[in-house]
């Protein structure tokens, strides 16, 4: 007998080994929580936030282009817990290459380029998400942890399989012939971005990736917004304001473009506006073949699907005052 008369009885052998196991399960399930939710998180890389930090350092927390081995349907579940930046966007300051590029044949081989990125990276999809592929080109030409050509920010680190910053310069995407409608509505966007057109539903955006697959990097940059498939980021504190962009633009200095400045002088001299040189992307067809010839124009495209979080904020004007935290 115990006290007040309660008498104490032992847990079957039987019970106590089905409570253990139990317990075991439990404690199981924890740590596979635990290891799933610090997945990514705890890999986290402090990104510098202030101006001094050097550009260098900049670049080499925020580009982790490695993608966490996940289905698509599990990728785009851990988009959705990656939460959106809950500071107003602000839209990017005009771009007029004009009126920093006098050369039209420096000019023309940036709307060749910038072409090809609106093309290949959202060839098929909305105008605005076309345009906002354009709009990152262009924000990274402005940022001083980029290059400042259109070319060399579009092709940087082509030349490496796994070090390319837009992935259709390195994986063969080129290769295929484009399509004439597409293609000239690709030209159109990268005409108008680079005379000053802006799309302000990216903002300050450099990064931006499809729906379907997680880098490392989108859990160190500032998630702003989405726009059709893809999610938008700019770097986190001073260096993703509109204030840092401030680096200015210069004519592309790619090796194929011309041996000497005298020489592109002579193929066309500054003020030959409508002077008729190749396009470098079609020379000889060797890059992506001459173009197709598709008939009437393509289907219409459907408009954007919008889904970015309310706490995105709201657009604010490129002449708005002053700028936040």
């Amino acid at each position: 007998m115990g006290k007040l008369g309660v008498t104490k009885r032992a847990m079957p052998p039987a019970a106590r080994m089905a409570f253990l196991c139990v317990l075991l399960l439990l404690a199981g399930a924890a740590l596979a929580m635990v290891l799933l939710n610090t997945r990514g998180p705890t890999a986290r890389v402090e990104i510098p936030t202030t101006p001094e930090v050097p550009t260098q350092q900049l670049r080499a927390a925020a580009e982790d282009d490695e993608l966490l081995e996940l289905t698509a349907d599990t990728a785009m579940a851990e988009n959705e817990r990656i939460p959106f930046s809950s500071d107003p966007i602000e839209a990017a300051v005009p771009l007029h290459l004009e009126s920093f590029v006098s050369n039209p044949l420096f000019r023309k081989r940036a709307v060749d380029c910038l072409t090809s990125a609106v093309y290949y990276e959202a060839g098929f999809q909305s105008d605005q998400e076309r345009r906002a592929v354009a709009q990152v080109v262009l924000n990274r030409v402005r940022h001083p942890a980029y290059p400042a050509s259109v070319c060399e920010v579009v092709y940087e680190g082509s030349a490496r399989r796994t070090g390319c910053q837009f992935t259709f310069t390195c994986d063969g995407s080129e290769a295929r012939s484009p399509q004439r409608w597409a293609w000239d509505e690709a030209r159109q966007i990268a005409q108008a971005a680079l005379s000053g057109s802006v799309e302000p539903s990216v903002g300050m955006a450099t990064h931006y990736h499809a729906e379907y697959v997680v880098p490392k990097w989108a859990f160190n940059l500032t998630k702003i917004k989405r726009v059709g498939m893809h999610y938008f980021y700019r770097f986190p504190g001073s260096w993703g304001r509109r204030a840092a962009y401030r680096q200015q633009p210069m004519a592309d200095e790619l090796a194929e473009l011309a041996e000497t400045d005298a020489l592109i002088e002579e193929i066309a001299p500054s003020g030959a506006e409508t002077a008729i040189v190749p396009s470098p992307l079609f020379e000889d067809d060797r890059a992506t073949g001459p173009l197709v010839d598709s008939g009437p124009a393509g289907p219409e495209l459907q408009p954007s699907i919008l889904r970015a979080d309310e706490r995105a904020g709201t657009l604010i004007e490129p002449n708005a005052g002053t700028l936040g935290n």
